[in-house]
């Protein structure tokens, strides 16, 4: 289990951190071509294959369960022109399984082509 802890105290010891994970994303979405330029949203849902933590100083890395839902489902949309597009995508359900982690919703923008 997941537990914070306050940093007030403690702020000269931890300076960075970053929870990383690995998943697979399957898209529903419906697409209008006008042209060049393509228009498309829909829903997404992710598996979390893998995760893990590091730390700055103190540097570690902890691979270990940090209570990240297994399943997420959000809502995708893209603009496209010709080969290439912008996308964003919105986390309906939380990050982390209840009372286990911060309140939060993964919000990713990108490019992809």
């Amino acid at each position: 289990m997941l537990m914070p802890i306050e940093l007030d105290d403690m702020l000269d010891k931890f300076k960075k951190s970053k929870l990383t994970t690995f998943a697979i994303s399957v898209p529903a979405m419906m697409t209008i071509n006008l042209g060049k330029v393509k228009l498309s949203g829909g829903l997404y849902a992710d598996m979390i294959l893998g995760q893990h933590t590091k730390w700055k100083s103190p540097k570690t890395k902890d691979k270990g369960d940090k209570a990240v839902n297994f399943a997420q489902l959000g809502i995708t949309a893209r603009v496209g022109f010709k080969s290439i597009y912008i996308f964003g995508n919105y986390g309906l359900t939380p990050m982390f399984k209840h009372n286990q982690g911060p309140r939060t919703q993964p919000f990713t923008i990108g490019i992809g082509f």
